[in-house]
């Protein structure tokens, strides 16, 4: 019976009434450009979120929670004169440009050095290693930080240990630190921080986003990009299936459309699951042949056939593949089985 009440309550959510909008969310800066212009002229998504991605979403809200509790009681949230600490709203809008609005998850800060706190985990049940972890941040911040410390956005992002190795080799992701500038532009805040927590283990990630710095070329393009589009009353271009990340020189299927809430409507698939099988065995094989043409091992006639298609697709892969001989990332020899590639 409580196997039912609590699977049901989680993957029931109200549905949102769909209106016209002129103003962006921040959450949207880094998502596909054709997705929100659909979703800025109120088009019904042909793909929300499925019973299991409402349940993630209610995960991360509990991690969030408790994240935010540890840090009230680190006396490390700003609270008072009109602030509230969580789910500020914000807002910020260049000329000639949409306006952007958004939620800080967090605004950390003390202004006068005192870190005392009322709050007690036990009261809340959370278990004792949450009050030890409040008092360690408590003293380091005491420490470090004795006359106060400025304000700080603070955005906390739950993932799957899979995408926690991911963020801690290639960093934040774009459309985070999009999202958390908005926050700093919005807030004259000098600096902000993207806390990941995994899911699986609780181990937390930190990554530091600055304002100025370079992502508000980013930010501003964004906008600029849809406040185009959105004039002009057109539609904005269909996402690439395929990507190539630069970083780890490595082809991948784009997430962008894989998590569309228009992924039949736009692309054709009827949900995530086939877009993956579709593209998994595609890009498994642009990777393996990329790799042997980087480490100059021999190229079979199944090899030549992907190479036909990976040109049609990436018509300047020849000039990566250069680069990734010099980043010196393939230089380990891989045992393979090359009977596979006959």
């Amino acid at each position: 019976m409580i196997q039912e009440i609590w699977n049901k309550t989680l993957e029931t959510r109200k549905e949102r009434y769909m209106s016209k909008r002129d103003h962006l969310w921040a959450s949207e800066l880094g998502k596909a450009p054709v997705d929100v212009w659909l979703k800025l002229n109120a088009v019904k998504p042909t793909n929300p979120p499925d019973a299991r991605a409402l349940r993630k979403f209610e995960a991360g809200n509990l991690i969030e929670w408790v994240v935010e509790m540890v840090l009230k009681r680190a006396g490390a949230v700003l609270i008072g004169e009109g602030d509230k600490g969580t789910q500020k709203w914000v807002s910020h809008q260049y000329p000639n440009m949409m306006e952007v609005t958004g939620k800080i998850d967090i605004m950390s800060g003390n202004k006068n050095g005192d870190y005392t706190s009322n709050l007690e985990l036990d009261d809340l049940r959370l278990p004792p290693i949450f009050t030890k972890l409040a008092d360690n941040i408590k003293m380091y911040l005491e420490e470090e930080y004795p006359t106060g410390l400025d304000k700080v956005p603070v955005e906390v992002k739950s993932c799957s240990s899979y995408m926690y190795e991911v963020y801690a080799n290639q960093g934040a992701s774009d459309n985070h630190k999009l999202q958390l500038f908005h926050y700093l532009k919005a807030d004259d805040c000098k600096k902000g921080i993207i806390l990941y927590v995994s899911k699986d283990d609780l181990r937390l990630l930190e990554f530091i986003v600055m304002n100025p710095s370079p992502v508000e070329d980013m930010y501003k393009e964004r906008i600029a990009t849809l406040t185009k589009y959105i004039n002009e009353d057109k539609r904005p271009p269909l996402e690439k299936f395929i990507e190539f990340n630069m970083d780890s020189f490595k082809f991948k299927a784009n997430w962008k459309v894989m998590y569309s809430d228009y992924l039949t409507l736009l692309y054709g698939f009827e949900h995530q699951e086939s877009f993956r099988t579709t593209f998994d065995k595609k890009v498994n094989g642009y990777n393996r042949v990329f790799k042997r043409i980087v480490q100059s091992k021999k190229i079979t006639d199944k090899n030549k056939e992907i190479i036909t298609e990976m040109e049609k697709e990436f018509p300047n892969y020849k000039d990566v593949i250069i680069l990734a001989q010099k980043s010196g990332l393939f230089d380990e020899e891989v045992k393979e089985d090359d009977s596979k590639e006959k």
